[in-house]
């Protein structure tokens, strides 16, 4: 049953390792909100900078954990497990939101109670300016079951971690379930986030205000390796390790059926291209099973692209 409008508890949880040269920026962004933030917490993990430092000038306004270094996935568990909120809302250190952040999340989930994951759009600044890659979708701003999807392809169903936000009982599975990950997401554990929250049939929504800015700097690394490619050798390795944790706790079965009817519940005719043609292929199914499959799909997105 969804709470009545205004009344939902907001989590933030900040990651932070050696960001001591943003992280007052970041923790600023969060404090003008135009919605307060009903707790933040930020996790740092090992810093050995002057980031502690900065950060206990807020005493009173956030609240503050440390551990020894441990890797991203490390920090936001432990920032998972300490949150109290309804909903939970990721930043990384180096990342600003803009005032209107939670403001706006907050009313998308007051008007659809049944999403249970929800992605702004960013806008990159310092070394590269404009939108960033990920704002293009090449599927429906609604998906209302991805397991196969997530499963089978290598789409990321999501946005980086600052543009994630979360209903803290999917997230807290998730964490849940991925014990044991952490020194494979070290760097990256937004992957954890998107693909465990498809797998476990979350609902996800993808909006076009464009609230979160992303830095790039040259300590950030990753956006480096995802634009020339060089993170792409890693992917499927994640992605198998994050499949084996996730159904190992939540399986589901692999069925022609099972397929129908995820591409079903999407209602888009446009997912047949991206998805689901592909996962019958992938599938390794027999002869007449792939065939039956296939024929199924076809016949459902004349269907969908009909209506």
């Amino acid at each position: 049953m969804s709470q009545p409008a205004n009344l939902l508890r907001l989590s933030v949880i900040i990651n932070n390792y050696n960001y001591g040269q943003y992280i007052e920026e970041c923790i600023q962004s969060v404090l003008n909100q135009s919605r307060s933030a009903d707790e933040i917490i930020i996790v740092d993990d090992g810093s050995t900078d002057n980031s502690v430092e900065i950060i206990r000038k807020f005493e009173g306004q956030v609240r503050l954990l440390t551990q020894p270094n441990g890797g991203q996935l490390s920090a936001i568990v432990t920032g998972v497990e300490a949150a109290t909120g309804d909903f939970l809302l990721f930043l990384d250190s180096d990342d600003l939101w803009n005032p209107d952040h939670l403001e706006t999340v907050e009313k998308v989930f007051n008007e659809y109670p049944s999403v249970d994951c929800l992605f702004t759009k960013l806008q990159l600044f310092g070394n590269d300016e404009g939108p960033h890659v990920l704002n293009i979708r090449k599927f429906p701003n609604r998906l209302k079951c991805s397991r196969f999807a997530a499963y089978y392809s290598n789409f990321f169903l999501g946005r980086p971690t600052s543009a994630c936000v979360f209903k803290s009982e999917v997230v807290k599975k998730v964490i849940q379930a991925c014990k044991g990950l952490e020194d494979d997401f070290r760097i990256c554990a937004d992957r954890i986030l998107i693909n465990g929250t498809s797998l476990i049939g979350a609902e996800k929504m993808f909006i076009d205000d464009c609230t979160v800015l992303y830095r790039t700097h040259g300590e950030n690394g990753y956006y480096a390796k995802e634009k020339n490619g060089q993170a792409l050798a890693l992917a499927e390795h994640r992605k198998n390790l994050i499949n084996q944790k996730i159904l190992a706790a939540y399986p589901f079965k692999f069925t022609p059926d099972a397929v129908v009817k995820e591409m079903l519940q999407n209602g888009s005719a446009e997912l047949h291209g991206v998805f689901y043609r592909n996962i019958a292929k992938r599938m390794k199914l027999s002869y007449l099973a792939d065939k039956y499959l296939r024929w199924r799909l076809g016949r459902l997105r004349r269907k969908l692209a009909n209506e």
